[in-house]
């Protein structure tokens, strides 16, 4: 592919995955050399090149991290969306061992009669005083 005299592909060419990994390795580079410390910003390339980089790595921090420049986060998302589900299901899980431990009927306290059996029971005893 042509070069232009600071390294960067003419505006014409279009950029290929491995060609927007270099332009990320050189500008990270050129700031470490400068005595930069920082990351390269989407600012420090041109649109076109911003828009190949971002359309083959999607957001900015995926393409520093694709590029080896910025370590990726210890827990992703995709973890921490999954660890908040498993937490939802188990406490989910625990309400509803609750709810059957529970009363389903409002009749069904304490001041209520009892069971059938009870409730027959207790029938029989009273024909019996009688």
């Amino acid at each position: 592919m042509n070069v232009t005299k600071n390294g960067t592909p003419p505006e014409s060419a279009a950029l290929t995955a491995p060609e927007c990994l270099g332009l990320l390795k050189r500008k990270a580079d050129e700031l470490k050399e400068s005595g930069e410390d920082r990351f390269p910003r989407r600012s420090d390339f041109s649109e076109r090149e911003v828009a190949a980089i971002k359309a083959f790595f999607g957001p900015w921090p995926r393409a520093l991290e694709a590029a080896g420049i910025k370590d990726p986060p210890a827990v992703t998302s995709k973890d921490r969306n999954r660890e908040r589900r498993i937490r939802a299901k188990r406490r989910r899980r625990e309400e509803a061992k609750l709810r059957e431990k529970e009363p389903s009927h409002p009749e069904a306290t304490a001041a209520s009669p009892g069971t059938e059996k009870e409730i027959n029971k207790k029938s029989y005893q009273q024909g019996e005083e009688k």
